[in-house]
């Protein structure tokens, strides 16, 4: 029995599962790594904040908009903790259904078994053990941000009633100035007039508060008409309600507006950071139409946010939309960089055997071979590598190497067909012997005409291109 792990063909157990766990410890360490990375950004934001509500003391619009920017970075340590668990899951549940379909190919092995199974749980044990450390140290991030949020809200708080405090001192020392009960009515409808003036001078459509100032408008046209009908007492009391109202309003307006910002800043803050995630020559390597694919939908993303979150009433419907895309579009880049390594290490393991290989057909053959080598997708290293070898009297034999191991080999212009099934049975078996081959398919219309190169394989990242086109056709 045989096992296929990044490109080798291995056939003792134990350095099969070796290199299982070699594998899967470097993607999940990887994975952690990014996490890891992801949250350190997210909590020196937050000092960053902190150390800016400091200094923003007086100012309330200023503290308002750092506010609503350290509840944005909350949110974006609560994700990446629900990203890490969801890695860990994946891993999980990956790793047992691979040694699933061990344990069905090892039915009858007894004690082999029996020790493939504890040195599967010991790997699954230490892999857990990582995750289990980062997502302590996430949690621990987690609940010191939250708490620096809650005491700048208790901050945030405590000037907000200061300003009333002044404010309404302000408005009861306005008021009494004047002893007659109609002229207190007039001054405190002039305070309302003003702060509703001063706040209706700012666009309130795309803040959704028409309404709320209509109403406050309401309420002190009302009063105005109470006046004007010598019911001194109504129009006080109904301008007293439009004061609440006015006052109420303008703190509306100043946090919406916050939101607003603070959502924009957040989503470009996020972008920007998986643009960073891309810059990396290995990227560049294994994933270079990937990588251009997904930077131009951030661009895209980028320049729409610009202008995006102008309107409240669409805020959450498109933070939703933009989470969704900017969030598959992330997780791309993490599988990327998670398998970097393996691509890595299987594109020098199909380098050897082809160039094995290639020695053993020119042995075949008792000659030497003109080679032509190409990527089925030029400049990528995932794609088959087709190699062609041209041998005496018109024979060709053609190998397409899969970057996951898996090899196809068909020759054609041999004098007869048995000859050509001779040869090419002894090159399957000796190939064999080394990697994942399958068997030779001869053109029954035309048997000097090699087969299309092709080999099937099931890797995520042969699926990523049609994920990436799907997110283009979301925008």
């Amino acid at each position: 029995m045989s096992w296929t792990v990044d490109g080798r063909l291995y056939h003792d157990y134990g350095e099969y599962q070796a290199a299982v766990r070699r594998k899967n410890e470097r993607e999940a360490s990887e994975r952690v790594a990014q996490s890891q990375a992801e949250a350190r950004r997210y909590q020196d934001r937050l000092r960053q904040q902190e150390q800016e509500l400091r200094q923003a003391q007086g100012d309330l619009d200023r503290q308002r908009q750092i506010h609503e920017q350290m509840r944005q970075e909350v949110i974006g340590l609560e994700r990446e903790q629900q990203i890490l668990a969801n890695t860990q899951a994946r891993f999980e549940r990956d790793s047992q259904a691979q040694f699933g379909q061990i344990r069905h190919h090892m039915q009858g092995m007894g004690d082999q078994l029996r020790e493939a199974e504890r040195q599967h749980q010991a790997h699954v044990e230490a892999t857990q053990q990582a995750f289990a450390k980062a997502s302590a140290d996430l949690r621990t991030g987690l609940d010191n941000a939250r708490r620096e949020r809650e005491e700048g809200e208790q901050r945030l708080r405590a000037a907000v009633q200061q300003v009333d405090d002044k404010l309404e001192a302000d408005r009861r020392t306005r008021v009494k100035r004047h002893s007659d009960d109609m002229d207190q009515a007039r001054e405190q409808i002039a305070i309302v007039t003003a702060m509703l003036d001063q706040t209706t001078s700012q666009p309130l459509r795309p803040l959704a508060l028409e309404e709320d100032a209509e109403s406050v408008k309401g309420v002190i046209d009302s009063a105005t008409r109470m006046l004007n009908a010598g019911k001194a007492t109504v129009a006080l009391s109904q301008a007293e309600s439009a004061f609440n109202g006015a006052r109420d309003l303008r703190y509306k307006m100043l946090k919406r507006r916050a939101e607003l910002e603070a959502v924009r800043s957040a989503m470009t803050d996020r972008i920007r950071a998986i643009v960073h995630m891309t810059e990396s020559a290995s990227l560049d390597e294994y994933f270079k139409f990937e990588k251009a694919e997904v930077l131009g939908y951030l661009q895209h993303l980028a320049e729409r946010a610009t202008d995006r979150y102008r309107l409240y009433s669409r805020m959450e419907d498109d933070l939703r939309e933009d989470e969704r895309t900017i969030g598959r579009l992330e997780e791309e880049i993490r599988a990327m960089r998670a398998t970097c390594t393996t691509l890595a290490e299987r594109f020098e393991n199909r380098r050897k055997m082809v160039s094995d290989f290639v020695d053993d057909v020119e042995a075949e053959h008792g000659g030497s071979a003109g080679v032509h080598a190409r990527l089925e997708r030029p400049d990528d290293p995932k794609s088959d590598l087709i190699v062609e070898c041209r041998l005496d009297r018109g024979v060709k034999v053609q190998i397409v190497a899969g970057i996951d191991g898996a090899f196809k080999v068909d020759a054609a212009g041999y004098a007869t067909q048995a000859e050509c099934e001779h040869h090419s049975a002894r090159m399957v078996r000796k190939f064999r012997g080394e990697a994942d081959v399958s068997e030779h398919q001869t053109l029954q219309h035309n048997p000097d005409e090699l087969p299309a190169a092709a080999v099937q394989t099931h890797e995520p990242w042969r699926d990523m291109s049609s994920r990436l086109r799907d997110i283009g056709r979301s925008l």
